[in-house]
């Protein structure tokens, strides 16, 4: 919605030092790609399809409500119906995803060398992942976590050192840096930051 790229819009100078973007090819989360991308140095918008949020089978485009109606019950006791992308699966596809972006920055920043002039050895391997809820809960799980509800615009950093990942700091974003009329219309699309 047009609130919901303002409020990316209001996000995207927390990015700066940022100098790549990948996205999930789902319209919600390619559109607050762009929009964060339109305020930052960070290049072409790679578009990653295995980061897309957990396939639901034949709940693909129904509401909640018209869940509810069909399931009842599945979606407070977090359960899925037959055909949608197992727990395991869909974990299992987010960090192969997550490794692979992890592998392929570190291999264009080697071959870069003093190219990057303008980038500082802190920040050449930032990349901001834009992804859904779900991407990042699977990536936790993966990686030791347990369950937690990830709120509107909110994130977590990954660190990649070597073949390793690991969960850095929640990336948190306070609501008085929007105005107070904006909404966290861009629900769906939250952000997970891959440092080294």
């Amino acid at each position: 919605s047009a609130e919901g790229k303002q409020t990316a819009k209001a996000a995207a100078p927390q990015y700066s030092h940022i100098s790549r973007i990948v996205s999930s090819p789902l319209l919600r989360a390619l559109e607050t790609a762009e929009v964060i991308a339109e305020s930052s140095d960070a290049g072409p918008i790679a578009i990653y399809p295995s980061i897309a949020e957990r396939d639901l089978g034949e709940w693909e485009g129904l509401t909640r409500s018209e869940v509810e109606e069909g399931w009842p019950g599945y979606l407070q006791e977090h359960r899925w119906p037959k055909s949608a992308e197992t727990t395991e699966a869909f974990q299992k596809r987010v960090l192969a995803a997550i490794g692979s972006i992890a592998e392929e920055i570190a291999a264009e920043d080697n071959t870069a060398g003093d190219n990057n002039a303008g980038e500082t050895e802190e920040s050449k391997g930032d990349v901001l992942v834009i992804a859904h809820a779900g991407v990042i809960i699977a990536l936790e799980q993966s990686l030791g976590e347990e369950w937690r509800k990830i709120r509107n615009l909110c994130g977590r950093a990954v660190i990649s050192e070597g073949d390793n990942l690991s969960l850095g700091e929640e990336l948190v974003f306070e609501a008085d840096m929007f105005d107070s009329d904006l909404s966290s219309e861009i629900a769906s699309s939250t952000t997970l930051e891959m440092g080294r």
